[in-house]
């Protein structure tokens, strides 16, 4: 089912500029930057940072922010920032409370046909093992499809294995999904992904706080989890081993407050031994079927839910289900 939605509101020019250059900054120091906007407008903030006045900021910001810009419209692109109706403020507060040791991002680049709030009243994630073994992508499918089959948008992060069963079963529901990257949207990452990617704007979104251009850098796969973990309602992992990153985003989601569940496996398998642990030290809910887990999540039954049931949903991207004949 394919659904169409408004993009994301472009403000005017000189401020959509602002926003690039301080989106630009906070790569750098995103403290100051939230500092700087938390007592001045926008554009008075990016006129000190370009100015050097803020200090410690590197130059040209807004030659690289204007690049920035162009190379979004060239792709599709759209910066999405907290002055529109679509920036996720509630999922983004728990990043700015104290003790979690981070902020939420200043901006973000979204590429795709579909409308980031919209996305993420009913959301999931699905994450895994790049490395995923033929049960592990067997597991991610069937969790992902029976969660976009009532109407939640599967939210991964693109990578092999894991993520990207969670987004084909998604895809194959016709069910929006939602892929967040370290990388710049307009990049393929891994380059294999690109029909993938392709066929995730479609319905849904790419989603990077990295602009346009960005290349991979370990770093930034570390901070794009902890977007997995706030976009989300709860976080799912069907396989992962037990140095896994998967493990750093269900870090995330604990200091967020969001549950964070894991499938076992074989017992002598490396690829579910970081889900052994996390299920052992009590830092992931037991997690057997599918439709459980959601009901866990939610908190009450499900009337009606069917893996095999069609899903109708209403432009707000609410689910609802009807029963099977």
């Amino acid at each position: 089912m394919s659904t169409t939605l408004a993009p994301p509101t472009v403000p005017e020019p000189r401020r959509q500029l602002a926003w690039a250059v301080a989106a630009r900054a906070a790569l750098t120091d995103p403290v100051t930057v939230h500092e700087l906007l938390a007592t001045r407008d926008v554009e008075d903030t990016a006129a000190d940072l370009i100015s050097g006045a803020a200090g410690g900021f590197p130059p040209n910001l807004r030659d690289h922010a204007t690049e920035d810009l162009n190379r979004a419209h060239r792709c599709g692109a759209q910066l999405l920032t907290c002055e529109n109706e679509q920036w996720p403020r509630h999922e983004f507060d728990a990043l700015d409370t104290p003790g979690t040791g981070t902020v939420s991002p200043v901006a973000l680049w979204v590429r795709g046909a579909g409308r980031l709030d919209l996305f993420t009243q009913y959301r999931i994630a699905v994450i895994g093992a790049r490395a995923a073994t033929d049960y592990g992508v067997r597991v991610a499918a069937d969790y992902a499809g029976t969660f976009a089959t009532a109407g939640w948008t599967v939210i991964a992060g693109g990578a092999f294995g894991v993520d990207a069963a969670a987004h084909r079963a998604a895809l194959v529901r016709q069910t929006p999904t939602v892929a967040v990257l370290a990388t710049g949207v307009d990049r393929a990452y891994p380059s294999a992904h690109a029909g993938l990617f392709d066929r995730i704007r479609e319905n849904g979104l790419l989603v990077s706080e990295y602009p346009p251009g960005s290349p991979a850098a370990k770093s930034q796969f570390l901070q794009r989890n902890r977007l997995v973990a706030a976009l989300s309602r709860a976080v799912v992992i069907p396989e992962c081993g037990i140095r896994s990153g998967s493990r750093n985003t269900a870090h995330w989601a604990r200091t967020l407050g969001r549950p964070v569940f894991a499938v076992p496996g074989p017992i002598h398998s490396a690829a579910s031994a970081g889900c052994h642990d996390l299920i052992a030290t009590g830092d992931a809910l037991l997690a057997t079927d599918p439709e459980q887990t959601l009901r866990a999540i939610v908190g009450e039954p499900i009337p009606g839910l069917r893996r095999s049931s069609p899903v109708s949903l209403t432009p707000h991207h609410t689910p609802r289900l009807t029963n099977s004949p």
